[in-house]
């Protein structure tokens, strides 16, 4: 900590001093302004942290808003899946239903000419015609 005009001011050295420029940016200004060097160009004074921290936490009000108004377009997303997942569930059930009574419309009516000709094969043979 350093005091400059009777205020204490956070300096960090170090592993601060050769951040990159993209890492830089994506620091609180509060952070940004407090790192020593090149990359401080505000003056220092009691004005000058209170602005920094009042810009930081509008920033971060801003980032909490956004991601408020993306989690209401998600959960609006979602009961559009939920309703869409539930239509074509019902509408899978009667594809299937559907399917099921034309399989065995098609099975029985093939079962029937089976018989049929089966029992007239028996009956072109000499033998008894079967009940099945």
């Amino acid at each position: 900590k350093t005091c400059i005009n009777n205020i204490v001011r956070p300096v960090w050295e170090d592993q601060l001093d050769n951040i990159c420029h993209s890492c830089y940016d994506d620091l609180p200004l509060f952070v940004r302004n407090a790192l020593p060097g090149e990359m401080n160009q505000m003056s220092s004074s009691g004005l000058s942290f209170s602005v920094m921290l009042g810009d930081s936490i509008n920033k971060l009000h801003n980032e909490i808003d956004a991601l408020r108004t993306k989690n209401k377009q998600l959960e609006v997303n979602t009961l559009r899946w939920k309703s869409t997942t539930d239509k074509l569930s019902n509408q899978w059930e009667t594809e299937k239903s559907e399917l099921t009574n034309r399989f065995l419309t098609l099975f029985n009516q093939h079962k029937a000419r089976h018989v049929e000709t089966q029992n007239e094969l028996d009956r072109l043979k000499g033998k008894r015609p079967r009940t099945e």
